[in-house]
């Protein structure tokens, strides 16, 4: 079973990968991915919200 922790960790190991703020993503995801320029990150981080 996925628990909202593992999606969390799983999230936030992307926005290490990518070097993007933690503190901002949790703040406002959605403006925070509406603001992302980096396409790669943008699709990896959507994926990960709605799949995990």
């Amino acid at each position: 079973m996925i628990t909202a922790e593992y999606k969390r960790d799983a999230i936030n190991s992307v926005l290490d990968e990518y070097g993007l703020s933690k503190e901002e993503f949790w703040k406002d995801s959605k403006k925070f991915l509406d603001n992302l320029e980096d396409k790669d990150a943008k699709l990896t981080l959507e994926i990960f919200m709605e799949v995990l």
